[in-house]
């Protein structure tokens, strides 16, 4: 989970920490003079173990406030806030929220509170609190872009780009939001919109790694596989152990029909990382094109061992088999196909086809006629195929017309 989140420590560097209001005198006397001391000396204690990323500690001193003075805020939130950094998330959860009863108007609890439930996989919660954060304070850029990824993770792209369109106008120097509106406009396909973002992400940040590699995915998508390549080159120079850079730079390669230098990614990709089906496959792929059945078939095997319910390398390895007119192997792919995407077209004309050459005609005539009901008239290999089943569907109206006359 891709996550720009404010750690603690920047907080109190900031000042922010432990400027929260405290519960007013009306519902909690003020201490005396001696309690008093006796409470700042606490919170500074506390404060100093958090600076020092002693956590444990901080919550020992935060609690013994609590116990004092069950109705201070600022405890409440500086133990959440432990808690949060220690990732105890329910403990954090709970204390932000006792936080809020008091002191309903804290921003910052609420922010927290998302972060941790955010953390916890409760993403429409923390979309609620990051929503109350921002009635708190429109101008947060850290709340919009948070709300935004949450709202990307759940798939709610046109949300997502508002919000880090929000987080873009309160700042538009932030390289974070651009990067992330690129990959919201990514996976909507608007390829176009998603360079221009990556681009200002670089721009405002040039040693951006995942702005390098989202802008290189959407060249590629532009078939710009050149321009695609130099960004990739530029994701490795920052991240030179990164399987993810060398697979796509090798698919670019391979757009550019450099099947070496393609190959040769795919290879340093599988070095650095050997359990990516998707990788394995690509590089089956790349085999297939380049004629080396065997080898294709190795990595789409792999592929497959490593993903058992990824039915693309088990369609290309049985268009392999189709390739060398190996039958058994060729229907027993398609049908696990079928087994995993049981509208697959194209798994039933090429089982259809391959029974047809083992002899089984009505295995054959049942898979070809499932072919032409999903592709429907506008295919046009529609007609080509109803024009086999005719023929085939006579041929078995034939041999049973001899059956029955020799009897």
């Amino acid at each position: 989970m891709n996550r720009l989140t404010l750690n603690v420590l920047v907080l109190l560097l900031t000042g922010w920490f432990f400027t929260a209001p405290v519960f007013t005198p009306t519902a909690a006397p003020t201490p005396k003079s001696d309690k008093l001391q006796q409470l700042n000396e606490n919170r500074a204690k506390g404060n100093e173990l958090v600076r020092q990323h002693k956590y444990e500690g901080a919550i020992e001193f935060f609690t013994g406030i609590i116990n004092d003075y069950p109705l201070d805020s600022t405890a409440y939130f500086s133990r959440g806030a432990s808690y949060f950094e220690l990732g105890r998330y329910p403990q954090a959860i709970k204390d932000f929220s006792n936080d809020l009863t008091i002191n309903p108007k804290h921003e910052r609890s609420y922010f927290y509170r998302a972060l941790s439930n955010e953390m916890s996989g409760e993403i429409d919660s923390a979309i609620a609190d990051y929503s109350r954060a921002i009635n708190l304070d429109g101008s947060d850029t850290v709340a919009y872009l948070n709300r935004g990824l949450c709202n990307l993770d759940i798939g709610n792209h046109f949300f997502a780009i508002d919000d880090f369109t929000e987080a873009i106008k309160h700042n538009p120097h932030y390289a974070k939001a651009y990067l992330n509106r690129g990959r919201a406009h990514n996976e909507l396909g608007e390829f176009g919109k998603a360079i221009n973002d990556f681009t200002a992400a670089i721009n405002n940040r040039q040693h951006d790694f995942e702005a390098y590699m989202g802008r290189g995915y959407a060249l590629q998508m532009l078939q710009q596989n050149q321009k695609a390549i130099a960004d990739l080159d530029s994701a490795i120079v920052l991240q030179p152990s990164s399987a993810a850079a060398y697979t796509d730079r090798g698919r670019a390669y391979e757009m550019r029909d450099h099947y070496q230098k393609a190959l040769a990614d795919f290879d340093k990709s599988i070095s650095l990382v050997s359990n990516d089906a998707r990788t394995y496959f690509d590089r089956g792929l790349l085999y297939a094109r380049m004629n080396n059945h065997d080898r294709a078939v190795l990595d789409f095997t792999k592929a497959i061992q490593l993903k058992p319910d990824y039915d693309k390398p088990l369609f290309n390895r049985g268009i392999e088999y189709f390739r060398t007119k190996d039958w058994p192997n060729t229907i027993f792919d398609f049908s696990k196909v079928l087994t995993l995407d049981p509208v697959n077209a194209d798994a039933y004309l090429m089982r259809g086809i391959a029974n047809r050459y083992m002899g089984l005609t009505n295995d054959a005539i049942n898979d070809l006629s499932m072919f032409i009901k999903l592709r429907g008239p506008t295919d046009r290999r529609t007609a080509r195929f109803t024009a086999l089943v005719e023929r085939l569907k006579k041929q078995q109206e034939e041999k049973s017309g001899k059956q029955l006359s020799s009897r």
